[in-house]
């Protein structure tokens, strides 16, 4: 994305012991992006979709119904450029018709009309929302969590755009419609989060603040979560620093994708504490047991500067084990040029393998700060 960087926002207050993943330090902030349009579709078209794509796309266009010409124009002309190009990047690999949500069955493509013709709600852009959700369904390396401690949610957000972006982009939709209202995989209802609507200080994009705020409240149970504040809280008064444990992230996990998933390290039971070195072994040989059967694990770290005594935590998803190091995904996303040594000034010691926030550590290094795991 187009998101000018800034440096690194300030590292959290001290955790919580029992919710820690989430309050770790944020990463820099991003400038809002995405240009202003209008709030409805625009009628006249100056040019067809044709002419702003390759040939390739022409004819992936060619091949589309009639129906879905006419859903594809609507989606293209409510963009804005760089929303139009994902759109055309989208039809051209077949994601567009071949991902189907997870309640059923409807396609992307269904989604993203729905979002450029229904209403609403009032504070958001439909050009911005739109783009931008295009634009983090065709790559969700784009996915960050901004200034916020929503580390967990976003974690799992980046998951669901990788695995069905039409599941991903049908929930943003229910969100941002005028009744804000959403039914989860696992049929539980969430809504937008107050406050959400409008542009806030995060540097996400419309889609992701959306997104994460309407999770973790779903997450924290019996606790309210205050997007403005970052905390959960009871009765409209915020006093617990923001992230979810470990267990809240298993919750998530089960409801957005309807499956059992269960989280690894958060019972104190002797010999298998992941805050002792015999704990932290057998957790790390649990999660290379899921790595090797291809599974990408969600992940509770700490994520404390070198040489900072108090905790720091922070979910990440592991992606791969091999040639001793552990690849993960960062939710703080792209913010640093890949091949970069990060110095140890802003978590731990660690490698930025891409612009899509996949970054690695030597595994020893990786073992020592590892506090939980999340599988299904």
């Amino acid at each position: 994305m187009s998101n000018a960087l800034q440096r690194l926002s300030q590292a959290a207050s001290t955790l919580t012991s029992w919710r820690p993943f989430g309050t770790a330090g944020k990463p820099p902030v991003q400038a809002g992006g995405g240009s202003l349009g209008q709030d409805t579709f625009e009628r006249s078209r100056p040019y067809e979709p044709t002419s702003r794509m390759t040939t390739s796309q022409a004819a992936a266009y060619g091949k589309l119904t009639a129906k879905q010409r006419e859903a594809f124009d609507r989606v293209f002309f409510g963009a804005n450029r760089t929303g139009q190009v994902a759109l055309s990047n989208l039809m051209e690999d077949g994601r567009l018709m071949s991902s189907k949500d997870l309640r059923k069955g409807d396609t992307l493509l269904s989604h993203l009309d729905r979002l450029a013709t229904q209403p609403m709600a009032s504070g958001l852009n439909r050009t911005n929302v739109l783009s931008g959700l295009v634009e983090q369904a065709e790559n969700p390396g784009d996915i960050s969590q901004g200034a916020r401690g929503t580390c967990t949610v976003t974690t799992i957000e980046y998951m669901l755009a990788k695995r069905s972006p039409a599941e991903y982009v049908r929930l943003v939709t229910d969100l941002a419609s005028s009744g804000g209202q959403a039914v989860l995989a696992n049929g539980k209802t969430v809504g937008r989060e107050t406050g959400t609507a409008a542009a806030d200080d995060s540097g996400r994009s419309d889609a992701s603040r959306l997104f994460e705020a309407a999770m973790m409240e779903y997450g924290n149970g019996l606790l309210d979560y205050s997007n403005e504040t970052d905390k959960h809280g009871v009765g409209g008064v915020s006093f617990i620093s923001g992230g979810l444990s470990n267990g809240d992230t298993a919750k998530v996990l089960s409801g957005v994708f309807n499956e059992d998933w269960k989280a690894i390290g958060d019972v104190p039971v002797i010999g298998s504490v992941p805050f002792t070195s015999v704990g932290s072994g057998r957790l790390f040989n649990q999660l290379e047991s899921y790595v090797k059967k291809g599974q990408q694990v969600p992940i509770a770290m700490d994520w404390k500067s070198e040489g900072e005594w108090k905790p720091a935590g922070h979910e990440v998803l592991v992606t791969k084990i091999e040639d001793g190091r552990v690849y993960f995904r960062n939710p703080w996303g792209n913010y640093a040029d890949p091949g970069t040594e990060t110095d140890g000034k802003d978590g731990p010691v660690r490698r930025i393998e891409d612009s899509n926030g996949i970054e690695s550590m030597p595994i020893d290094d990786f073992r020592k700060r590892l506090k939980g795991i999340a599988v299904k």
